[in-house]
Order: C-alpha cells, then sequence, then structure tokens
C-alpha cells in the first residue's frame, strides 16, 4: 500500500505482507509529526514516506534562492534516517506542476521554459536524495491538459531523474485536490503510449473519485509500468468500508498482475480532518489484507 500526498505518506504491494508505517515530518509542527507516525504505525502500512511540510513554493524571484539552498528535502531525508529503520520515500513536485504556481515574466516566455530550468533545480535535489540514502523517489504533477503534452512532461521527469539512481522512481499524476477543483479532462488515456517510455518504475494514478475508471488500461495498453492505484476516494467525506476497497482491488486485478499493483490513496490526505483520514487508511488495510489473504489461498 501507499499514500501519495501529505499527511499519511506510503505504498505496499500486494504480493507482500510487511507491515507499513507512514511519517510526516514537519518542524514547525513537531507534535503533528508524532501524531502522525503513531497514526501510521496503528494503520499497518509498508513503506514509510515524507510529509511534504517542509517544501519551498516558488516565486519568480526564487529560483536562484533554490539553487543555493536545495528544496527543503534534505531536512525530512535526515529526519527519516533518524527516526526509523525502514523503508521510506521521498517526493517531490514536478517541474511543470512547480512552474505552474509561478507567473510567466523576465526572460522566460512561457511556463515550459521555465519548467526546464526547475528539472535542473528537482535533478540537484534528486542527486543529493539519492547520494544520502533514499531509495526510492517520487515526483508528483497535477495533470493539466490544457498545458501538458505528454511528451514534454516525459522528456522534463526523465530529465529531473537523470543520473539518480534509485531501487524505485515513482510518477504520480493527478487530476488537483486543491480547494476540490482539477484542471482538465479527468482521463490518462491521452498520457498513452507516451507515459509508457518514461524511465519512473511505478505510474501512481487515482481511480476511486472516478468511480474506478480506466482500471482497463493496462491490460489494453500493454503498459509495462507498476501501478500505484489509488483506492480511497479524498474528495469524499465517506469513509470507505474494507469491503469497498476489495472491491476496488479485484477489479484493478482483472487488468494488472498483482505484483505490478499497488494500492494507494488517490493523492494527499491533508485536507481531510485527522479522524477521518486515519479510518480511510485503516480501511485500506484492511481491505487489501483482505484481498491478499485470497489471492494467497489461490
Amino acid at each position: 500500500m501507499t499514500v501519495v500526498g501529505e499527511h499519511a505518506h506510503l505504498p505496499a504491494r500486494l504480493d507482500r505482507a510487511e507491515p507499513v508505517e507512514v511519517l510526516e515530518d514537519r518542524d514547525d509542527e513537531p507534535l503533528a509529526s508524532h501524531l502522525s507516525v503513531g497514526d501510521h504505525i496503528d494503520t499497518r502500512k509498508l513503506l514509510i514516506a515524507d510529509g511534504g511540510g517542509d517544501r519551498i513554493v516558488l516565486g519568480l524571484g526564487d529560483v536562484h534562492r533554490a539553487e543555493a539552498a536545495g528544496l527543503g528535502t534534505l531536512k525530512e531525508l535526515d529526519y527519516l534516517r533518524q527516526a526509523t529503520t525502514r523503508p521510506f520515500k521521498i517526493t517531490l513536485p514536478g517541474p511543470l506542476t512547480l512552474a505552474t504556481q509561478i507567473t510567466k515574466g523576465g526572460p522566460y516566455r512561457n511556463r515550459v521554459e521555465i519548467a526546464a530550468d526547475l528539472a535542473t533545480l528537482i535533478n540537484r535535489e534528486l542527486r543529493a536524495l539519492a547520494a544520502g540514502g533514499a531509495r526510492n523517489l517520487q515526483l508528483d504533477d497535477v495533470y493539466q491538459s490544457f498545458i501538458m503534452d505528454p511528451k514534454h512532461l516525459v522528456e522534463l521527469y526523465d530529465r529531473c531523474f537523470e543520473g539518480v539512481t534509485v531501487e524505485r522512481r515513482f510518477w504520480h499524476i493527478c487530476f488537483g485536490t486543491l480547494e476540490g477543483f482539477g484542471f482538465g479532462e479527468r482521463t490518462y488515456r491521452p498520457l498513452f503510449p507516451a507515459i509508457s517510455s518514461a524511465s519512473a518504475d511505478q505510474l501512481v494514478f487515482e481511480f476511486a473519485n472516478r468511480e474506478m475508471a480506466e482500471t482497463e488500461l493496462w491490460r489494453e495498453l500493454d503498459c509495462p509500468k507498476e501501478l500505484g492505484a489509488g483506492v480511497l476516494d479524498l474528495k469524499n467525506f465517506y469513509v470507505e468500508s474494507p469491503e469497498l476497497v476489495a472491491r476496488r482491488i479485484r477489479r484493478l486485478l482483472e487488468s494488472v498482475p498483482a505484483e505490478r499493483l499497488w494500492i494507494n490513496p488517490d493523492c494527499g490526505l491533508a485536507r481531510l480532518p485527522r479522524h477521518l483520514a486515519f479510518a480511510k487508511l485503516q480501511a485500506l488495510v484492511t481491505g487489501t489484507q483482505k484481498v491478499r489473504a485470497e489471492l494467497c489461498r489461490g
């Protein structure tokens, strides 16, 4: 299983049985970090992830500062290495997603040009994380189809990971959860076949809030990547039952082999009340364990 965004992060594969733990790193909120750690241990998850609490939000004038100071994840790496002996992943926003937050101007004609320079900064950060011992790294992109050409997305992702040696590269692409609004047609189909050529080992997509639409894409398009599949709807306060989670996983297994299927929420949990996020994660774990037991029985 895996969590994707802020608070309550993590991943676990269906063919593994290890417990999972999630951590959140927020130097300015140490109590929240400790509460989050407790929550995540209680939900018994597999791959720990950082919480994104120290990320830098860039303005055009901040790019040079980021070149010197980095993007904040090296502190998260230090924290995670002290806080746990379990495997973990660290996430960063993708360059085009960062570029959409910057007002155009200066020497840049458009956001694609800004993204190209940001990819260099992200690459530097990912290299430093890998050199520091991070083994699982993820880029997060909000798919804004009106400016995000699939070929450019892949080129930017690969540029970010150029020369980065880790065990697994994740690429989370969602449709946006900020204030509940998306940024384009809610379909992944236009990303194929280009996205299959990316250097990512795993694509992390949202399905639950789209009523599990497009689960057939992996079989239909013979996608070679692992799939991190979102089975918790984070735009809904409704808490899924473990059986609903299990049904969603069984549907995914019709198209994706168990050894290539990871289970996670659609996106980050930061905009849910803590008690609802915890309850959803409990359902995620219990539902996944139920399907895993079915697979083990054959």
